[in-house]
C-alpha cells in the first residue's frame, strides 16, 4: 500500500507538518536529514525543505548541508512554542484573511469591512495565545504517555 504524501501551501496543514518535523528533531540526538524526516512526516521532500527554510530563517533550527549535513534544534523544546513555529511560518499574516476577501467593494462591503477586520485580529490574537501555551516538550510529553 502506497503511503499518503502531503504537499500544500502555507496554511494550517504546513503547520502540522512543521511542528511534526520539530518534535521529530527534538527526539533525535543527532542531526536528522530532510528525506528522513519528510518519511516520517508523509510529505515531499521539497515541501519539508520549504517549511524547514522558514524554520531556519526564524533561527529555531540549524541546517548544515552536505554528506553530514541535516537539521537539528537550535532552540530547547522546552522554549520553543507551537506559537513560534506558527509566526516562523508568517501563518498569522493569512490567519483569517479570506473572510476579509468577502467584504466586497461594494457599498455594504466597505461599511463591513472594518467590523470583519476586528473580528479576524481577534481570531489571529487568540490562535496564537492559544498555541503559546505548548512547547515542543509539551507535545512530546503527550505523545509519548
Amino acid at each position: 500500500m502506497k503511503k499518503e504524501k502531503y504537499t500544500c501551501p502555507p496554511n494550517y496543514k504546513t503547520f502540522g507538518l512543521a511542528v511534526q518535523a520539530v518534535v521529530i528533531l527534538a527526539m533525535q540526538s543527532s542531526r536528522c536529514p530532510s528525506s528522513e524526516i519528510a518519511d516520517q512526516v508523509g510529505t515531499e521532500v521539497t515541501m519539508l525543505r520549504r517549511i524547514m527554510s522558514k524554520l531556519s530563517q526564524a533561527q529555531l533550527i540549524e541546517v548544515r548541508e552536505g554528506r553530514d549535513g541535516g537539521y537539528q534544534l537550535k532552540v530547547p523544546p522546552e522554549s520553543l512554542t507551537c506559537a513560534d513555529i506558527y509566526q516562523a511560518l508568517h501563518l498569522e499574516e493569512s490567519g483569517c484573511g479570506a473572510m476579509l476577501e468577502s467584504a466586497g467593494k461594494c457599498q455594504f462591503g466597505e461599511r463591513i469591512k472594518p467590523v470583519l477586520s476586528t473580528i479576524v485580529s481577534s481570531i489571529d490574537h487568540s490562535i496564537l495565545a492559544e498555541l503559546r501555551r505548548y512547547t515542543i516538550a509539551d507535545v512530546i510529553q503527550r505523545i509519548e504517555s
